[in-house]
């Protein structure tokens, strides 16, 4: 099987044409409404998980929101 490789070239938003940057905000916008989708298809593993009196040594968990930091968890942020 041959791997596929990705190749990532920054480029200044301010060259980008008008139809470009639509396609790419509107690229990003089908990117965040996949994962919503995902992480509400998790939340609901999650809530039929503790709904069943299933627990986990140190994961804390919010009340309502879903959000989740398990001990040791590492998360990474950017902005540019």
């Amino acid at each position: 099987m041959t791997e596929q490789q990705t190749t990532t070239e920054s480029v200044p938003l301010s060259s980008l044409s008008l139809d470009q940057l639509v396609q790419l905000s509107q690229g990003l916008g089908r990117k965040a409404d996949a994962i919503r989708e995902q992480r509400a298809h998790l939340k609901r593993l999650i809530d039929a998980r503790l709904a069943a009196g299933e627990r986990d040594g140190d994961a804390q968990r919010t009340a309502s929101d879903g959000n989740a930091t398990a001990a040791g968890a590492v998360i990474e942020a950017s902005a540019t």
